[in-house]
């Protein structure tokens, strides 16, 4: 597997980033220490307390080596859960009605959004409350609940995030 370590300030900035392979055995584990990975002492968890800390967000996550499928992600916030509100991000949406009447909608955002949360009222995701790294694609998969609609509409808000994003598609053919 491959592991990745990002960290951000004020949830847009890259401060540090690196990655290594791993070979995690079946029912095994593999311990890794983020200092190590980046060559330096960082302070990352602001632990030691030399100033304010230089990244407000941390992520780690775990790839396929081979296909690059994300298998696990996870995130530190040295400095709590209240992150800056961000204004004015570039939130890129990619709308896909399938054959199969599920909606799938592509999020991407040059920000770090925090708790990501989405409602609708013809449909159901297949994930939500969810982070998203800067510059990073998130698939959210939608089934339609009850009768059906042939007009798709979500809403999507982040702790984070000032605005609402809204995304609305019709059914191709009608």
């Amino acid at each position: 597997a491959l592991v990745e370590l990002e960290m951000f300030q004020a949830g847009r900035i890259p401060v540090s980033n690196a990655q290594t392979s791993v070979h995690v055995p079946g029912r095994g584990s593999v311990t890794l220490r983020g200092d190590a990975l980046l060559g330096y002492f960082s302070d990352s968890t602001a632990a030691y307390r030399f100033g304010s800390p230089k990244q407000d967000v941390i992520t780690v996550r775990l790839k396929q080596s081979d296909t690059g499928v994300l298998l696990s992600e996870d995130f530190y916030f040295p400095s709590g859960l209240d992150l800056v509100r961000q204004r004015g991000a570039a939130i890129k949406t990619d709308v896909v009605w399938r054959a199969d009447g599920k909606v799938v909608v592509t999020l991407s955002s040059d920000v770090f959004l925090q708790a990501v949360c989405i409602s609708s009222t013809d449909f159901v995701p297949d994930d939500n409350h969810f982070h998203l790294v800067p510059n990073q694609q998130k698939s959210i998969a939608f089934s339609m609940c009850g009768s059906g609609s042939a007009t798709f509409k979500a809403h999507f808000d982040a702790l984070n995030l000032v605005e609402t994003v809204t995304v609305r598609a019709t059914e191709s053919g009608l």
